[in-house]
């Protein structure tokens, strides 16, 4: 696995690359996950 630096983090940032994409279900799974934390507080 590559280490992720905070200069990479800034980069990715500035330049909205690499694009990661995932699978819809997936998608909705880990937002849901999200949403309930959010509401927990």
């Amino acid at each position: 696995m590559k280490k992720t630096t905070l200069p990479k983090v800034v980069a990715c940032l500035e330049n909205m690359s690499p694009e990661i994409t995932i699978p819809e279900d997936l998608a909705v799974r880990a937002r849901r996950s999200v949403q309930r934390m959010i509401e927990v507080g």
